[in-house]
C-alpha cells in the first residue's frame, strides 16, 4: 500500500510549504479506493495502524458519497496527533498529520495551495496509473451553504475589500473566488472567518491597504477565537 508512485516527487514538491509548518509531522495523498499515492512522515509510523486509519477515512468518504452528504474537510485524531483531511473532488483525499496544538489556520492556508494544484493536476491526468477513474469530478462546482447570520459579516468584508481594491465589480469577483477557496478548506462558518480574511488579504498588493483592510473588518472577529 505504501509503495511510491511515479508522481511521488511532484507531490513532495507541491506539499513543501505544508511540511515546513513546524507542527506538521506527516501527510498522505490517496484515493477513496485506498490506493496511496504519497506518504511522508518525519517520525516513523506503524504501517498497519496507519493503513487501518486511512481505510476508515476512505470508507467514511465513500458512505458520504452514497448518501450525498459530502464533507470538504474532516478533523479527527490519530493517536496523539490531529489529522486534517481535505477532499480533492470526489475521488481523492489529502490528510495532514500535526500536533494537537498546531495552528490549524496556518495549516489550512498552506494546504490551500496544494488543494488547488492537486485539483488541476488530477483534472489534467489521462494516465490510468494515477486515476481509479477519469477525474472529471473536480469540475463540479460545490454547493456553498452560507447561513443568513453570516451574511452581515460577509457584507462588511465585501465593502472593505471594495475600498482596498478600488473597484466594486473586481472586488465581487475576488470575493466570490475567495469564498470558493475558503469552502475547499471546510464548512464556511463564523469561527473560520479569519481564514477568509487571510485569503483576501493576500489578494491586496499593497501592505498599507492590507493593514487598512484588516482594520476595517476588525469588528467581524468579535467573539471569535483567533
Amino acid at each position: 500500500m505504501f509503495n511510491n508512485t511515479v508522481y511521488d516527487d511532484w507531490i513532495a514538491r507541491e506539499t513543501a510549504e505544508v511540511k515546513a509548518v513546524p507542527t506538521v509531522v506527516g501527510l498522505m495523498v490517496y484515493s477513496i479506493k485506498k490506493k496511496v499515492y504519497h506518504s511522508e512522515f518525519t517520525v516513523e509510523q506503524d504501517a498497519e495502524e496507519l493503513e487501518g486509519f486511512i481505510a476508515k477515512l476512505c470508507d467514511l468518504t465513500a458512505i458520504s458519497n452514497l448518501v450525498d452528504v459530502k464533507f470538504t474537510n474532516h478533523e479527527c485524531m490519530y493517536g496523539n496527533l490531529a489529522v486534517s483531511t481535505f477532499r480533492l473532488g470526489e475521488t481523492y483525499l489529502f490528510s495532514v498529520f500535526h500536533s494537537q496544538n498546531g495552528n490549524r489556520r496556518i495549516i489550512k492556508l498552506k494546504a490551500l495551495n496544494c488543494l488547488e494544484s492537486f485539483l488541476r493536476f488530477f483534472k489534467e491526468q489521462n494516465d490510468s496509473r494515477l486515476s481509479d477513474k477519469r477525474v472529471d469530478t473536480a469540475d463540479k462546482k460545490q454547493e456553498i451553504v452560507i447561513k443568513p447570520s453570516l451574511r452581515p459579516r460577509l457584507d462588511i468584508i465585501q465593502n472593505a475589500l471594495s475600498v482596498a481594491l478600488g473597484d466594486m465589480s473586481v472586488s465581487r469577483q475576488v470575493m466570490d473566488e475567495a469564498i470558493e477557496k475558503w469552502a475547499m478548506l471546510g464548512p464556511v462558518s463564523k469561527k473560520e472567518l479569519p481564514v477568509l480574511a487571510d485569503i483576501l488579504r493576500r489578494t491586496i498588493n499593497n501592505e498599507a491597504k492590507q493593514e487598512k483592510f484588516l482594520e476595517d473588518i476588525e469588528d467581524i472577529f468579535l467573539g471569535i477565537k483567533r
